[in-house]
């Protein structure tokens, strides 16, 4: 603009400041840094980094909202320390707010600090959404070191949108390695940080902070966690926390089969129950051994769902145990039991599958019929033999359709052989008939 000798020119120049559009021009030298983000030259811009920065500080501050945001835009790209204290402050700014969160996002650990003092430092904002596009910016960063303030973040901030907002900027975080953690004097993982911050958010007051808690929970559960839900299992009075932490367990699989056969050992029979109940939506055939030991346990409940998750399972190595379990002195173990036989009696779809369960059911029918088997004096005569005769129909249906392939197999076999020769024929008679014209 200084070269600009003309006074037309100048005038000009100095009318279009008047212009909402031309704001950025009452800056004097920062007009060409404003004029290439107009026109979206933005190597030019990092070309003349050392120039720029200050300049683009400056435009953060124009009457143009579009200009406020390309330039918090561009200094993002920039990633000059210098600029974060005022792009901080812009995350007030309806109009270059999102500008704003991705270019501290962009500077990374250097805006940590000045993040944190605008959430619950010395100069910690009134409006809460600053502190909630200060939590949206430190999720973007995608650095485990922010997992505490965060995790202060939501349990501790005033309004229940700030706290949302870091429930979900806590699951968006994908590396959680080894990274140094700030604020967190206790040594805990990140990983340990994050799972026991968003339990302890599924009691939030607010509907908004649950739901989104449970969310990010979601995607934090894997094998590495597995051990954080069975240990919020451990505390039964806490119901909420348990049918979320039974649901990423559940999602988790088989993986988490080791860690939830830990809490069948639990003194409390509450714990013991839903660990049963748990392997059985699990399904995993690892965790049939510990059901088998938890059909003995003390508690009727912790009974009954072993014996329905081993039904789940199909477990045809359980069969007699379950047998024996027909002669358990609740009622509803008993029902329970054989439930779960019947199930697994429906699901046997091959003949090797049948005989395997009938020649399991008369070995624990043997089993319950000794003296060690049957200490409760119950007969067992007739489900079991309801049973049996289930299977043995079941037999005999595969055995039929077994016999009907073969013949149905004979029968086009033996048309095939009569019906080669005269195919054999025909072909021979077109291809003589081609070769002689």
């Amino acid at each position: 603009m200084n070269n600009i000798e003309n006074p037309t020119a100048w005038q000009r120049f100095t009318n279009l400041d008047r212009s909402p559009v031309y704001g950025f021009l009452r800056y004097g030298s920062a007009y060409k840094v404003a004029i290439l983000l107009k026109n979206e030259k933005n190597d030019t811009i990092r070309d003349m980094r050392e120039e720029a920065v200050p300049q683009l500080i400056k435009l953060l501050y124009d009457q143009n909202p579009g200009m406020r945001s390309r330039a918090a835009h561009m200094l993002g790209e920039l990633m000059y320390e210098s600029s974060i204290s005022d792009l901080v402050r812009k995350l007030g700014d309806n109009d270059v707010r999102d500008a704003a969160i991705s270019a501290l996002a962009d500077i990374g650990v250097p805006a940590v600090p000045a993040l944190w003092s605008a959430l619950n430092g010395p100069s910690k904002s009134k409006n809460w959404t600053v502190r909630a596009a200060a939590v949206a910016a430190l999720g973007k960063m995608d650095d485990a070191g922010v997992i505490p303030i965060l995790a202060d973040a939501m349990l501790m901030d005033s309004d229940a949108c700030v706290r949302a907002e870091a429930a979900k900027a806590l699951g968006s975080i994908s590396h959680v390695a080894s990274l140094p953690l700030y604020g967190n004097p206790l040594g805990e993982t990140a990983k340990e940080v994050r799972v026991k911050a968003l339990l302890r958010a599924l009691h939030d007051r607010a509907d908004i902070v649950r739901i989104v808690a449970e969310q990010s929970l979601s995607s934090c559960a894997n094998e590495s966690t597995a051990y954080l839900f069975a240990n919020a299992l451990r505390n039964p009075n806490l119901a909420r926390v348990w049918d979320i932490a039974g649901k990423m367990l559940i999602k988790i699989g088989e993986s988490a089969v080791p860690v939830i056969d830990t809490l069948l050992n639990h003194p409390d029979w509450d714990v013991r129950a839903n660990a049963a109940m748990l392997l059985g939506e699990i399904r995993s055939e690892t965790a049939i051994p510990e059901l088998v030991v938890a059909l003995n346990d003390p508690h009727r409940y912790v009974r009954e769902n072993a014996a329905q998750s081993l039904g789940k399972i199909g477990a045809l190595a359980a069969v007699p145990n379950l047998v024996e379990a027909l002669t358990d002195s609740k009622d509803n173990v008993r029902v329970k039991a054989l439930d779960a036989l019947e199930s697994m009696v429906s699901r046997c779809s091959t003949q090797e599958h049948c005989e395997i369960m009938l020649d399991a059911l008369n070995a624990g029918e043997r089993f319950v019929k000794s003296c060690s088997g049957n200490k409760k004096g119950i007969d067992i005569t007739i489900p079991v033999a309801r049973l049996k005769c289930a299977v043995t129909e079941k037999l005999n249906e595969h055995e039929q359709m077994r016999k009907e392939c073969e013949e149905l197999t004979c029968e086009r076999f033996t048309k095939m052989i009569f019906k080669a020769p005269q195919s054999f024929k025909l072909e021979n008679c077109q291809l003589k008939r081609a070769v002689n014209g």
